[in-house]
């Protein structure tokens, strides 16, 4: 008798956990997402002459990083073969930063941003190759 009702005590609190209430508080995310451009990738660039696409390899490997305000990494997004990258997040204030290779730069990182609840927050990179 006393393990059916200590089995029925736990199968009512585990029936009243929070994990198995609905919850109705809780916030919705953020959204961070943009697109990632390089260049220049000739050491002369012509105005007559159209910009060359950039080959899906440039994107390989390559990742967002989304550190707290403490500098230490919270998320790696992975860029898509197309430059896009997209991430819903828990809305907060988060310093961006971007992988790169070599002498590579992205002069307008890191970059501190808010993300709100329920909204989309964009941001394109661009990188720097070097070439000059």
């Amino acid at each position: 008798m006393k393990t059916a009702l200590a089995i029925a005590f736990l199968i009512f609190l585990t029936a009243c956990s929070p994990s198995a209430v609905e919850r109705t508080d809780e916030i919705p995310p953020a959204v961070l997402e943009g697109h990632l451009s390089f260049g220049p990738f000739s050491p002369v660039a012509r105005i007559d002459e159209p910009t060359p696409e950039i080959p899906p390899e440039m994107f390989e490997g390559r990742f967002v990083l989304v550190s707290d305000t403490k500098g230490q990494i919270v998320y790696e997004i992975p860029v898509g073969a197309d430059g896009h990258y997209q991430m819903e997040l828990k809305p907060d204030t988060y310093i961006i930063n971007v992988t790169t290779i070599g002498i590579e730069t992205a002069k307008t990182l890191p970059a501190e941003i808010k993300l709100v609840s329920g909204e989309t927050f964009t941001l394109d990179i661009f990188i720097d190759t070097g070439l000059r």
